[in-house]
């Protein structure tokens, strides 16, 4: 008769070495299915992991834009952010006083009848910053390779100035002088 011992050895040696817990046969092809079930498992408890995290972000961002939106509001009503530059274009007509038809009339070639005249250009300003001194620079003058020198527009505005009727007999320097006008209506 086998001995009780006898009979634990001949199961030791079947399974492998311990005897108890590990099935006695497992083949290469098995082990390899189950390694890749456990990494298949793994990985998506970790993507399932990620997305949480991605959800919780994007959360966190939202409410961050949200806190960052209602700070830029409150700064800009205090008057502590500046608004936005916006852009605008200056429309520039020249005014001169308009003439009796006895003097002169339309028959006359490069006679000016006086009043409104129509456009004679327009000048880019941003309309939150710019001065009246700093239009009148911008009518005047103009940056060109380095130098300034008077734009087309202001030398226009002098040739219409020194061929037009002097009613009130100003001078040379006086009537280089002009003054800036505001129309309710741009169509003015």
């Amino acid at each position: 008769m086998a001995s009780p011992n006898s009979t634990r050895s001949l199961v030791s040696s079947r399974s492998g070495g311990s005897g108890f817990g590990k099935p006695p046969f497992i083949s290469k092809s098995a082990a390899s299915m189950k390694r890749q079930m456990e990494l298949g498992a793994r990985q998506a408890e970790l993507e399932s992991k990620l997305k949480k995290e991605e959800a919780r972000q994007a959360e966190l961002d939202a409410a961050h834009e949200v806190e960052q939106d209602a700070a830029v509001a409150r700064a800009k009503e205090l008057g502590i952010l500046p608004t936005p530059v916006t852009r605008a274009r200056v429309s520039l007509r020249m005014y001169s006083h308009p003439q009796s038809v006895f003097r002169a009339h339309s028959f006359l070639v490069g006679n000016e009848q006086g009043g409104l005249s129509e456009q004679l250009g327009r000048v880019l300003i941003e309309a939150d910053k710019t001065t009246l001194d700093a239009l009148r620079q911008l009518i005047e003058t103009v940056n060109d390779n380095n130098m300034i020198r008077r734009s087309p527009l202001y030398q226009e505005f002098l040739i219409t100035v020194s061929n037009i009727p002097n009613p009130y007999k100003y001078g040379d320097k006086d009537l280089r002088h002009y003054r800036f006008a505001a129309f309710a209506q741009p169509g003015d």
